[in-house]
């Protein structure tokens, strides 16, 4: 399984080639520390560090797979230095705290993604409520003997309804 990420015109390819992670998809710390800038000393200091946090904030199940295992490189004088694989997730969670512009890259592409997915997610409520307010008017049409506030109450529904859904299809026009 491979996965290819482009960040400011330098890709970063995500790889199963280390059997340690079980297959997980990872990259190395050594290629982190190229494309960010950064020492790779540093770098493994920040993703252990990170690591930790991780654990004891519990952010991920204890059975999900290892965010990092310790290999060994070989530099250019093809000696064996230490690095690490990393997993994808630690990946992004040390990044995004780097103040370098291709970091400042990617924390663009996560909150332009978030705003994306959180519009999609309003439009699909959206389609939720054009069906209740469709059961609503279904329902009306049957029961006539509904004292007044439950009718004024279903008629707000279906207004917010027509408002969220025009909201909605201004939005996706505007993409």
């Amino acid at each position: 399984m491979k996965k290819s990420v482009t960040i400011n015109g330098t890709n970063i390819l995500f790889t199963d080639e280390s059997k340690a992670l079980g297959g997980v998809i990872a990259v190395t710390s050594r290629k982190i520390a190229d494309v960010f800038g950064k020492q790779h000393s540093k770098v493994m200091g920040d993703l252990k560090e990170a690591s930790d946090k991780i654990g004891v904030l519990n952010f991920g199940d204890p059975q999900d797979e290892p965010l990092f295992v310790d290999i060994e490189l070989r530099d250019k004088a093809n000696n064996l230095q230490p690095a690490m694989a990393v997993s994808e997730k630690l990946f992004y969670q040390v990044v995004l705290a780097y103040r370098t512009d291709t970091a400042f890259a990617i924390r663009k592409q996560f909150i332009d993604s978030f705003f994306e997915m959180k519009e999609a997610i309003r439009c699909h409520e959206i389609e939720k409520l054009e069906m209740q307010k469709k059961q609503i008017e279904e329902h009306s049409n049957r029961s006539k003997g509904q004292n007044n506030r439950e009718k004024k109450k279903l008629r707000a529904r279906a207004k917010e309804s027509e408002a969220l859904v025009a909201k909605c299809v201004a939005f996706l026009n505007s993409k």
